[in-house]
């Protein structure tokens, strides 16, 4: 986790719905000693793991790129809604 998407949740949570993500899902891992705060620049992780930024999605949102041998896969979380946006990157949801 970034540390803006960090201190959003943890330092400055917006409501009950913050504090029981973070309940549920941040705080066992800081528990068991599993969680680690990625730098905003983005981290190799080891030799396979990469978290790349992706800013403008929201703050602090990164990619995870799993490199192996003979492939490379990117993991966008919801970055892109529809498989067209990987063409036409100006097309968009709107809330």
């Amino acid at each position: 986790m970034s540390r803006i998407r960090l201190h959003r949740v943890v330092i400055k949570p917006e409501g009950e719905s913050r504090k029981m993500l973070f309940d549920d899902s941040i705080l066992p891992l800081i528990v068991n000693n599993q969680f680690q705060v990625i730098p905003q620049k983005g981290q190799q992780l080891n030799d396979y793991i990469r978290f790349e930024p992706t800013p403008g999605h929201c703050d602090g949102h990164m990619a995870i790129r799993l490199i192996t041998e003979n492939n490379e896969l990117l993991f966008t979380g919801d970055v892109m809604h529809n498989e067209l946006q990987v063409v036409y990157s100006d097309v968009s949801s709107t809330f």
